[in-house]
């Protein structure tokens, strides 16, 4: 995704926010404690994502990303507390930064390399 591209989904977002229930912007300092926790820095653009929006839905697609501090006891959409339970409980790679499940059960991920852009994939769960 371009910036262009992050721009236009803003516009989006806010052109039809009957459709959006995001949790809002998240402050720069809780941001830095979640890519603490997580090992890596987040992509420019998804750290601009979690900036302005922090996590939530657009329609029926759900955006995991930063809620709050607490990262063991919480549930979708924060997208900390999911990469570390299946970081713990099933191995999942620590470059792998999970941001919304597929539909089937398999999530789609950003690929971490320390606040450089990094490819989306799709991970087949299990």
């Amino acid at each position: 995704m371009s910036q262009a591209d992050l721009i236009r989904a803003f516009k989006l977002i806010a052109k039809h926010d009957d459709l959006a229930d995001f949790v809002g912007p998240r402050p720069a300092d809780l941001i830095a404690k979640t890519e603490k926790a997580l090992g890596h820095k987040f992509p420019p653009q998804f750290r601009e994502f979690v900036s302005r929006l922090g996590a939530g839905n657009f329609g029926s697609f759900e955006i995991y990303g930063v809620i709050d501090e607490d990262f063991l006891r919480s549930s979708i959409p924060d997208g900390v507390w999911l990469n570390l339970k299946e970081r713990r409980e099933y191995g999942l790679p620590d470059d792998l930064l999970i941001i919304a499940e597929v539909g089937n059960g398999d999530y789609y991920c950003i690929e971490l390399r320390d606040g450089a852009e990094g490819r989306v994939i799709s991970l087949i769960h299990g």
